[in-house]
């Protein structure tokens, strides 16, 4: 009986961080959208992106969308990060 609420408890946190990033494909879909759009640079340093690059949400509760996110570097995001005081 134990297995079953193992089972369901990683069930729902699945469905539970879904809910606030999506699922995979919906986010590669939103970052081969985002890098069209900004010309395949990061929209921090205006360099070329790489396979590294992540979505950066302007305001995080409001989701991964096309109008609150924007592709950067890695590094980028984690400098941006500190910046903010998020890390």
């Amino acid at each position: 009986m134990p297995s079953f609420f193992i089972m369901l408890a990683d069930n729902v946190m699945k469905q539970l961080e879904y809910d606030e990033r999506g699922k995979p494909m919906e986010r590669k879909v939103l970052k081969a959208t985002l890098s069209a759009r900004q010309n395949n640079k990061c929209a921090i340093c205006d360099q070329p992106l790489t396979k590294e690059s992540e979505l950066d949400r302007s305001v995080a509760h409001f989701g991964y969308t096309e109008d609150n996110c924007r592709i950067v570097h890695h590094e980028c995001h984690r400098k941006a990060q500190q910046e903010k005081k998020f890390t």
